[in-house]
């Protein structure tokens, strides 16, 4: 009894400090920020390329403007070359990190197709990842999930076991509680990285005030239904939106353009009113 509760209530303790403790946060910022530069950059340093101002002058003005108008330190930026073997980081943007350290990557599609007024929408949609501050808490509850995931599945199996004296029943018990458990926080990841990315795409208008990444967005869209057809449809049937991690570009469009809309009254409104 003593061997099974001391590691289910270790495992617990570790979800809950993953979760209380900010210096654990910290250091969790740190590693997942290492291990993103050492995956897209250190060991691909011929293949990605950090950004300057001279060897991309147009992002590294869009990357400084809008961490400014954020309030956040700017991010070290990277492009991902047309030499770099994985598709999607090609035509994609992704961030790392929080308002005292992380990163961008944008990938070299990105900078070759779209408008200036569609990188800034992007960028932006990175910053706002960065200034709320959404890409550690992902790594950490999960790491929390994943324990808590653990501790119950040995606890499951110490109360079967201590029943029914039967191990292959102590077992299965424990295996399902697992696997449930497992779709559970995967259910539950999705959906906050779904709420995540749409609190990003309404940041990414207030910081730009323009409809740069709705074209952004479309262009993105448009590259992956010509280059991998059969994985667009796929994105689009119910299991598989409900255990993605961002919502359909259609519904992104969508919103998008209801938040503009939306503002855009409330801002005549308020002219209005003043000169009222």
């Amino acid at each position: 009894m003593i061997k099974h509760s001391s590691i289910t209530l270790m495992l617990l303790l570790v979800a809950t400090s993953v979760l209380a403790d900010s210096s654990f946060r910290d250091r969790m910022r740190d590693l997942n920020l290492e291990s993103e530069l050492l995956q897209n950059f250190l060991l691909n340093s011929n293949k990605v390329v950090e950004v300057d101002s001279k060897n991309y002058p147009e992002l590294d003005r869009i990357v400084s403007a809008l961490s400014k108008k954020a309030n956040i330190k700017k991010p070290m930026t990277f492009v991902i070359t047309r030499k770099h073997p994985v598709f999607f980081a090609k035509v994609n943007a992704g961030a790392v990190g929080d308002k005292e350290k992380s990163a961008i990557f944008v990938g070299s599609w990105v900078l070759d197709k779209i408008t200036t007024e569609e990188l800034e929408g992007i960028v932006a949609h990175e910053i706002t990842h960065i200034a709320k501050d959404h890409t550690t808490p992902l790594f950490t509850r999960a790491l929390a999930a994943r324990a808590a995931v653990f501790g119950l599945a040995g606890f499951v199996d110490y109360l079967v076991k201590a029943k029914t004296k039967n191990n292959y029943a102590a077992l299965l018990a424990a295996a399902s509680t697992f696997i449930i458990g497992e779709i559970i926080t995967s259910l539950l990841k999705a959906k906050y990285s779904r709420d995540c990315e749409r609190e990003a795409d309404f940041g990414a208008i207030d910081l730009t005030d323009h409809a740069g990444l709705i074209g952004g967005l479309t262009k993105l869209d448009e590259v992956c239904d010509r280059y991998l057809p059969y994985s667009s449809v796929e994105q689009k049937a119910w299991l598989n939106r409900i255990f993605a991690d961002h919502p359909l570009t259609e519904n992104r469009l969508e919103y998008i353009k209801k938040y503009r809309a939306t503002k855009a009254d409330e801002e005549q409104k308020a002219l209005v009113s003043t000169v009222a």
